[in-house]
């Protein structure tokens, strides 16, 4: 929206008596990232009231669930203020499963054991909010500050079964039952400044923290429909996780009539603590992605256009007290599109890519 990337809620939430145009992009520059595609809702933003809207499903067949998203917006002058929450909720409802699973033996005997899925509870609740303040100079500046709270929420999300096995013809029952819940603020800001109509500057900051915890009981026992048989397995799982994620990106553009010239850096760091309650094991985690690059376009009369990019990275990862590792990355780009008629284009995509072990 107004060159800025959103959510699909953001785009739901729009008043389509604002939208001026929407644009379309087939080969968006580096400041978005690697969408092939991009949509850009060019929006009206107007200097006093206000609007409020409200999005609702309720599904009662079979169970209950609900999906409930209001949102709130007040204009002031250049700026804009605004509030939207999702909320989803679903219990009631049954889940099973139907699986699989083939093993070998060190004497080169093979079988196999057919899961039986029993209907089994599901619960979940996912919530998000969002407030975000919004200051628009048409041709000249857009700032954005945003604060989102998300919160995920499933108590139940339980498997049961009966596992058969082809080896000796056995009867197995499964429980697996998991419990996980998830809680995440983060902060987003993002500026823009257009110098003149071709040259601009835009930088976004993005951090969040992760407060996560997941529960697990796996089950094995052998199943008479006469009496409850021995365990044979009993797994526990404990684990709770809390990680900060950091990122800072900026780009400049600057466009002439058959050029586009894009230069950028970005900067992404990641800790994360695990604890393993269970086992009373603690692992930590860091790593660090920066890195810099350079795209030019140039368009060849009406029917053929080029992109030629260079990026470099240097990734470092980090396991405490255990492992580092740290390598440079050169990331080449190559794109070319050519128009055979209004109705067909070809094109070729080269890029290569490196991702460190972690």
């Amino acid at each position: 929206i107004n060159g800025r990337p959103v959510k699909s809620e953001n785009v739901k939430a729009l008043d389509p008596m604002l939208v001026e145009r929407v644009e379309y992009h087939d080969n968006p520059s580096l400041r978005y990232g690697d969408a092939e595609l991009v949509l850009d809702f060019i929006v009206k933003v107007p200097e006093s009231g206000g609007r409020f809207g409200i999005m609702g499903q309720v599904v009662p067949t079979n169970g209950f669930e609900w999906q409930l998203n209001p949102h709130l917006e007040v204009n002031y002058k250049k700026s804009t203020f605004s509030l939207t929450v999702q909320d989803e909720f679903m219990n009631g409802f049954k889940t099973w499963r139907e699986n699989e699973e083939k093993y070998t033996l060190l004497d080169g005997t093979k079988f196999s054991r057919t899961e039986e899925g029993i209907p089994a509870d599901i619960c979940k609740r996912n919530a998000w909010g969002g407030l975000e303040y919004m200051y628009y100079n048409p041709g000249k500046d857009f700032f954005s500050a945003e604060v989102q709270i998300f919160g995920i929420n499933k108590p139940h999300n339980d498997y049961e079964g009966l596992l058969r096995s082809t080896l000796d013809n056995s009867t197995v029952k499964v429980t697996d039952m998991n419990k996980y819940s998830e809680f995440y603020p983060s902060l987003s800001l993002y500026y823009q400044h257009n110098f003149s109509k071709d040259k601009m500057l835009m930088v976004y900051a993005y951090n969040n923290v992760v407060r996560s915890h997941s529960r697990r009981i796996y089950q094995e026992q052998e199943y008479t429909e006469s009496r409850a048989g021995d365990m044979l397995s009993d797994v526990f799982n404990d684990i709770r996780t809390r990680s900060n994620y950091t990122k800072i990106e900026a780009n400049y553009e600057q466009k002439w009539r058959n050029d586009r010239m894009t230069l950028g850096g970005c900067i992404e760091y990641d800790w994360e603590k695990t604890r393993y309650l269970t086992y009373g094991k603690t692992e930590r985690m860091r790593s660090n992605d920066n890195g810099a690059y350079a795209e030019w376009w140039h368009r060849y009369g009406n029917k053929l256009d080029m992109t030629l990019g260079l990026g470099v990275q240097h990734k470092k990862y980090t396991l405490v007290k255990s492992i580092s590792r740290a390598d440079w990355l050169f990331v080449p780009v190559l794109r070319m599109r050519y128009r055979i008629n209004d109705n067909n284009t070809l094109r070729a995509n080269y890029k290569l890519r490196g991702i460190t072990p972690s």
